[in-house]
Order: structure tokens, then C-alpha cells, then sequence
């Protein structure tokens, strides 16, 4: 419609029924002002009094306020008539809309735009975000709106005329969620020093489906504004959680000090605590309710964030500009306010405004600004907690099958293992599911669970049936033993396995592979275990005869010569002791033995003899030893052959002392008949 270039000296720009006035010194530098017929659809419908324009390349760094005047033509002069300016938000194409303070004048409707109170746009921002340090706002003059200003003043009320009865609800929820707020210790300066600057809150048709927003403006912090559905004034339930809501993105912008750098980037751009604000601007909706039990809305559908990708979730890594907006992001956000619910009411809700204060004096990392306190302390539990519905109660056993990573079903003999390996993202989970449905399983087998990997891992069981119960069952970083797999399979359980990763260190991208195995195992019913040995011996014994005392050495062959005992096995450690009692001495031995988790191998074992004659007479054998392997053929039996014997021997003792004598073992030899072989067998 109109191309003008305006400097330093001010100019005026007549386009149409719209008059742009830029003052002197407003401009630093010549400036092309383009002034176009907007495209947009009416946001306000009826209501507009005018054509609405589009003002191209005003420069966010004007020093002096500037003036449009446009003419309405919907109906008679009246005080209700307002000019409304519009701004690109995240999603492009899209516009939100605020009032500047105007008055009318013979048939137009004339207003200021003030300043904004940074003028700086660093080089680096432009450069990251490729545009110029300019704006492009839409303005129009809108009639049959009404004004009311909140009770205390922090807010401009804006209403359709025929609504105005609901501004006094309006403003008792707005200033009340206000109060909340400052008493959670947030600080408002920004906007009440050194006067109060109301926030513009506007009731209009939005698109369906969208409640509300609270929007940022280029033209810095101070013009902040919300724009709300004017159907929620059919619900005031909705109404009151949705403003205080939005409000709280309002205050969560003053912790964002991008904006004192660059206003443009603060209000185009997110940052990288986005799912972090939204997370907490949902936990905050239940300040503003009396309803028991409540929980957010805007969490349906992403009740699996903590398990999608934990804490961490910036595919821009920490940008999102205009036309680059994810809902997925802030999808992730309103999922993980349960894992603020937790925080604050595990550590109080002080702990919330310390975030906040580590991000904008700090600017820290969202996950940096959460971890007040160790996250081992606490994510785990947390998880524990928040699949068991004791955080929110929106959550259910179809959300975990739907959310799960992977899952294994036990329905014969032949399935008896599975393994999981994933790559982990710090402070994050994966969900297993395990199915029970093979009804023939042996009464005595079990499930084994390790995880391996990650130093920061931990393993967590539930187990849950068709009735929606869900139990904990336990919790360990390592290993667990389930038992009674067959009274579970026949009472309708089946299994989730929650592999999680809570370690975090900057710059919190870091990924790390846990690995969990499930291994269906019997129970050993082995009862008996003998030790026996094929080696040399080297000996000396010493004594007295007919009252000479004397001293030689000698060796002696252990030939299957060992140790034998009756117990039992508790998982694969088994233990037992003898006593033997004969006419004239008493034998005890003692064997503990244990396996390794597949079986096929002894890890440590150690064997005790002793004998005890009725005259005092005494002979004491021990012998310890390590990793003997099974062999071949064999489930019950491990050796060690040849000249290696020796090797897998920790310790052996062999002495006797009697009346007038005794020997002792020096050492043990090994070659190549030698062997150590423990056996288990059943009596």
C-alpha cells in the first residue's frame, strides 16, 4: 500500500485509512517502513471497527515512542473502541494480540506504542537466529470490548462486552494466583519497580482445542500478555487452573535473562529450559483448584515423559524459533510436572524458587537447576512411586504396556532367557514387560534379573495382573531373585522391569549402555557334596622316642582322599556340615560352595575335616580353592586337572598331634595326575 523511508529525523506514513507518525530521534538510522493490508484472518470476528494493517521494518531499537492512527467504521464513536496490535508468536503465521492505551479522536482511534526497555540486539543473536533486529506488528481498531482493571492493579482485563459480568471472577482469580506465586518466593520486580505495569489478559475466540497462552513480545519484558478462550468463562474450574497457569509463564519469563541481551531472541526463541517451565506451570495449576486428587490435563498423552527421554529433551539444543516450535517438547514438559509434584512435596516447595534462582542468576541447565539434590537420593524412588500412581493418580498399568521399550513372554519350558541392552540417556528409564503364561512351570524355578553397565544403573520390579494392580516388589543396582514364578504365573501376575540410569554430569547429553538379563532358573536340590584331592603332600613329623626327640621329613599322596558333607542349596551357594561319631574319635566336616549365576562354574569353595580321638589325639584338614569349571558331561561335578591344580588352591592344612607325636603339612605339590574335584549329588 505505502513504502516510505523513515531516518533519523522522524517522518509521517499515510496508508490508506492508517497514519504512522515517527518523531525525530526515534529512528537511529534511515529505515524502510512498509505498510500493507493485512492477510491474517479477524482474530477478534465481529468486533473489528477497521481494516487491519501491517507495519514491515520498524526497528526494534526505536528511542521514541510513535503514533497510529486508524479510522474505524463499524458503528459510532464510543470509548469502547481500542486499537489492538498484533505479533508473531512461536508458530509462524500466528499472531497474539494486546491493547495500547489509545483514546478517540473524530472517527479515529489513536495510540502510542511506547519503548522497549532494551535497545541492545547483540551481533551473535542475529547471527544464530538469521533475521533483522525488526518487527513486523499488525495493527486494528476493535469495538464492543470492555476494560476492567484487576482489584490490585497488576492486571488489564479485557472482555467482550456481553461477559463483562465475569471481570470481578477474573480479577479475584488472577490476583489470588498473583499471591500464590510471590508467596512460593518468586520475585515480580520486574514488573512492579518502580510502578506497577498490569499484565493485558484478553478474552477472545481462539482456535479449538487451546485454553490460553502466555505470549512474549519483541518489544521486551514489559509487554508480556495472555490471551484466554472465552469459553472458558463457561467453566470456572478450567478458568481458574488455566490463568494460573499462564500467569506463571508470565513470572517464569523474568527468569530468562536472555531477555536482558536480546529481546528479540527472549520472545522468538525458547530456551532450554522449555519443558522445564511447562512442567511446572502444570504442577502449579493444583494451587488454583480445591479439587482432591487433581491433576493436570495437559499431561493426557504424555504420561510416559520420564520414560521417552528422561530429564533431558532439546532437539535444538536449547533454540526453538519462530516456525521451529515442538509440541513434543512441551508435550515432555506437562508429563514431567509429576516429577515436580515429587520434588516439592519431597524436599517442600521452596525447593521450586531455588531452580528458578539457579537458572536466571546462573544460567544453569534445567537438569543442573532440578538436581538440588542428588538425583540416586531420589529418581529411582521417584519412578518407584510414580508407577505405582502415588504421585498422580492419571496413570495406569495400559499406560506402561503402551509406553513399554520391550517385552518377553514365558509361555513353555524352552523360554528361559532374555536380554535388554539400550543405550541410556542420563537420568531416564525403560520399561520391560515380562509375561507369565506358562501355567506348566516348575513349582521351584525362579527368575533371575542382573543388569550390567553404567555405574549409576538400578533395576526395579513390579508386578501387576488383568485387575489393574500393580505392586512394588524390590529394588536393587545389581541383581534380583524372583520366586515363586509358579504361584505368581497362577494367580494372574506378570512382570515390569525398570532399568533406569540416574547418573547426571554436564552438559547432561551423555548416553551409557545397561544391559538386563532375565534367566529362568530351578532351584538345586543337590543334598550332598564331597571335596577330594590327588596330590603330594610334604610333611614333617616330629616326636619323642624312648625319651629322644627327633624330627624328619617325608611326602604323602592324597589319593581321592577328601571331605563329605550333607546340606542344601539357598541360590547357588550351597552349605552343609557332618558329624561323624565311631567307637573311638568323632569326624566333623564342613563344605560352603558357591556357583557362578550360569552354573558352570565354582567360584570358591572351602572344606573343613576334623577328627577328634578319645584320647586326645587330633588331625585337621582344610582346603579353599576357586573357579573350578564344570566338567564335560556333567551338571553336578567341577575340576581342575594336571599341574594347574595347585593354582586354583588358596589354602590347605593338614596337622595331627597326638601323644608323644605330631606331623604337619608344609606344602602341596602338584603335576600331572593331580586333581581337585568337588561333586553334588542326591540321596
Amino acid at each position: 500500500m505505502e513504502t516510505k523511508t523513515i531516518d533519523e529525523n522522524g517522518g509521517e506514513i499515510i496508508a490508506d485509512e492508517l497514519t504512522l507518525t515517527i518523531p525525530a530521534s526515534a529512528f537511529n538510522s534511515a529505515t524502510e517502513i512498509k505498510i500493507l493490508s493485512s492477510t491474517i484472518d479477524k482474530p477478534f470476528d465481529e468486533n473489528h471497527a477497521s481494516k487491519s494493517y501491517r507495519i514491515e521494518g520498524l526497528p526494534l531499537d526505536y528511542k521514541v515512542p510513535f503514533k497510529i492512527s486508524i479510522k474505524y467504521s463499524n458503528g459510532p464513536a464510543s470509548s469502547e473502541n481500542l486499537l489492538a496490535i498484533g505479533e508473531e508468536i512461536l508458530s509462524s503465521a500466528k499472531y497474539g494480540y494486546q491493547f495500547l492505551e489509545s483514546i478517540d479522536s473524530n472517527g479515529y482511534v489513536v495510540g502510542e506504542l511506547a519503548v522497549q526497555e532494551q535497545y541492545q540486539i547483540s551481533k551473535s543473536m542475529k547471527k544464530i537466529y538469521d533475521g533483522e533486529a525488526t518487527f513486523s506488528p499488525i495493527f486494528s481498531t476493535i469495538s464492543g470490548y470492555n476494560y476492567y482493571k484487576s482489584s490490585q492493579g497488576h492486571f488489564n482485563i479485557y472482555l467482550p462486552e456481553q461477559n463483562i459480568n465475569n471481570a470481578n471472577l477474573i480479577s479475584n482469580i488472577l490476583e489470588d494466583a498473583y499471591q500464590k506465586i510471590i508467596d512460593l518466593g518468586f520475585n515480580y520486580d520486574a514488573r512492579n519497580w518502580p510502578i506497577v505495569m498490569p499484565i493485558d489478559v484478553t478474552f477472545k475466540k481462539l482456535e479449538q482445542g487451546l485454553d490460553g497462552g502466555a505470549l512474549r513480545s519483541k518489544l521486551g519484558i514489559y509487554f508480556g500478555y495472555m490471551e484466554m478462550n472465552q469459553d472458558l468463562l463457561n467453566d470456572q474450574q478450567r478458568l481458574q487452573t488455566t490463568l494460573g497457569h499462564e500467569f506463571f509463564h508470565i513470572v517464569q519469563a523474568f527468569y530468562d535473562k536472555r531477555w536482558v541481551q536480546s529481546a528479540y531472541a527472549w520472545a522468538v526463541c525458547k530456551q532450554a529450559h522449555f519443558w522445564f517451565d511447562e512442567a511446572t506451570a502444570a504442577w502449579i495449576e493444583e494451587k488454583f483448584t480445591n479439587v482432591t486428587n487433581y491433576f493436570p490435563e495437559v499431561r493426557s498423552g504424555n504420561e510416559h515423559a520420564p520414560f521417552d527421554k528422561g530429564m533431558h529433551w532439546d532437539p535444538y539444543i536449547g533454540v526453538y524459533c519462530i516456525g521451529e516450535e515442538d509440541a513434543s517438547v512441551q508435550g515432555h514438559g506437562y508429563g514431567l510436572s509429576a516429577l515436580i509434584k515429587y520434588l516439592v512435596t519431597r524436599y517442600g516447595e521452596a525447593i521450586l524458587i531455588k531452580m528458578y534462582n539457579d537458572i536466571k542468576d546462573w544460567n544453569v541447565h534445567p537438569i543442573e537447576a532440578i538436581c538440588q539434590e542428588d538425583p540416586a537420593e531420589w529418581w529411582d524412588e521417584f519412578l518407584k512411586e510414580y508407577m505405582l500412581g502415588n504421585v498422580y493418580n492419571d496413570v495406569s498399568i495400559d499406560d506402561w504396556l503402551s509406553g513399554k521399550e520391550d517385552n518377553y513372554q514365558i509361555s513353555s519350558e524352552s523360554d528361559v532367557s532374555k536380554t535388554f541392552t539400550k543405550n541410556y540417556q542420563e537420568l531416564s528409564a525403560s520399561i520391560y514387560y515380562i509375561r507369565l503364561n506358562y501355567p506348566g512351570i516348575n513349582s521351584n524355578a525362579e527368575a533371575v534379573f542382573t543388569i550390567s553397565g553404567a555405574s549409576k544403573r538400578n533395576l526395579t520390579l513390579f508386578k501387576f495382573n488383568s485387575a489393574k494392580q500393580i505392586e512394588y516388589i524390590a529394588s536393587d543396582k545389581n541383581k534380583l531373585v524372583l520366586k515363586d514364578l509358579k504361584t505368581l504365573t497362577d494367580n494372574g501376575w506378570n512382570i515390569f522391569a525398570v532399568v533406569s540410569n540416574n547418573r547426571y554430569s554436564s552438559p547432561y547429553t551423555s548416553e551409557k549402555e545397561i544391559s538386563l538379563d532375565m534367566k529362568i532358573i530351578q532351584p538345586l536340590t543337590f543334598n550332598r557334596c564331597d571335596i577330594d584331592l590327588e596330590a603330594i603332600g610334604h610333611y614333617t613329623q616330629s616326636g619323642v622316642t624312648d625319651g629322644v626327640p627327633y624330627t624328619y621329613d617325608y611326602d604323602y599322596g592324597f589319593a581321592g582322599e577328601g571331605i563329605l558333607v550333607y546340606g542344601s542349596f539357598s541360590g547357588n551357594l550351597f552349605t552343609g556340615t557332618t558329624t561323624t561319631t565311631k567307637s573311638t574319635y568323632t569326624i566333623t566336616e564342613t563344605i560352603t560352595a558357591e556357583l557362578n549365576e550360569d552354573r558352570d562354574m565354582m567360584i570358591s569353595f572351602t572344606g573343613l575335616r576334623d577328627f577328634l580321638w578319645d584320647d586326645g589325639t587330633t588331625r585337621n584338614f582344610h582346603i579353599s580353592g576357586t573357579n573350578l569349571p564344570i566338567y564335560p558331561g556333567s551338571d553336578s561335578g567341577f575340576q581342575i586337572s594336571g599341574e594347574e591344580t595347585c593354582d586354583h588352591i588358596t589354602l590347605t592344612h593338614d596337622q595331627q598331634a597326638a601323644i608323644g607325636a605330631s606331623w604337619t603339612m608344609n606344602s602341596l605339590e602338584c603335576n600331572s595326575g593331580s586333581n581337585i574335584t568337588v561333586r553334588f549329588r542326591t540321596e
